[in-house]
């Protein structure tokens, strides 16, 4: 009998191959994996809060620029062709109720958000006398005081809500916020009490109207946001519209807003008068 060398009987038995199988425990592939999706998250983020930012700034230069114009445009109408400023503010309170129910139609853009019980009925109807006492009555002041006072006046509108909306929803401010506010403070006082064209009437209307701005702005948002049930933008001017218009209508009344009305119909004609105060 030949021996079988050593070598190739080791050489005839199969070996089988260790197989290292990687799973989700795996400690190093995870932690390189979580850092990936961080960083993912962490760019998206970032991504979000830059777009947010832009919008935010173009929304708010719009609205400056509008706020400017039309103050501008009202202190002329007010003071001259149409003496008329509740009225006027009524016939916007109708074009807000109307946009809002034209845009009904599109249930994909809005969808008209039920109020539920009449604690939120109770408090939704607070707003209305924010918006007359500080939409009509700003539109009153132009009539005694110019757009450069009537403006730095409500340029205190962020003490007024800082104030505000530590008593209706306990927002604390930081120090640095609170000394903000105090410079601001001090600074619209010393422009007010050195204008030229200050006027008691004026400025006292001007001040209400403030006050009347920062309960409808702090209001708003506290149904805007925060709530078991959150109304959308469009559900407050449907709700508060006609409302605001029921209160502006004895007032205006009161001002002799319609006779003046008549009259300058009479003086310019229907169409001018229309164009006006549709513009």
């Amino acid at each position: 009998l030949e021996s079988t060398p050593e070598h190739a009987t080791q050489s005839a038995v199969p070996v089988e191959e260790e197989k290292i199988e990687y799973s989700e425990d795996t400690p190093f592939i995870s932690k390189s994996t979580d850092v990936e999706e961080q960083d993912n998250d962490i760019k998206e983020a970032e991504k979000k809060l830059m777009f947010n930012g832009i919008i935010a700034c173009i929304l708010l230069f719009i609205y400056l620029t509008l706020n400017v114009a039309l103050n501008i445009f009202n202190k002329w109408l007010f003071s001259g062709p149409l003496r008329i400023p509740i009225f006027i503010t009524m016939t916007h309170q109708i074009g807000c109720f109307l946009f809002a129910m034209m845009c009904m139609v599109f249930p994909s853009f809005y969808t008209r958000t039920s109020i539920q019980g009449k604690a939120m009925f109770t408090k939704l109807m607070i707003i209305p006398f924010g918006f007359v006492i500080s939409i009509g009555l700003n539109n009153v002041s132009l009539m005694y005081v110019t757009v450069a006072l009537n403006q730095l006046i409500r340029s205190f509108s962020p003490v007024a809500v800082a104030i505000t909306a530590f008593f209706i929803e306990g927002i604390r401010l930081s120090f640095w916020k609170k000394f903000t506010l105090g410079v601001l403070t001090f600074g619209l006082a010393l422009g007010v009490s050195t204008s030229t064209d200050f006027n008691v009437l004026g400025f006292t209307i001007c001040v209400v109207s403030v006050l009347g701005a920062t309960f409808q702005l702090v209001l708003t948002g506290f149904f805007l946001g925060g709530q078991k049930v959150v109304l959308h933008v469009l559900d407050i001017l449907l709700y508060t519209a006609l409302p605001s218009l029921l209160l502006l209508l004895p007032i205006s009344y009161a001002m002799g807003d319609f006779s003046k009305l008549t009259a300058a119909i009479g003086f310019f004609g229907g169409p001018p008068v229309f164009f006006l105060i549709t513009g």
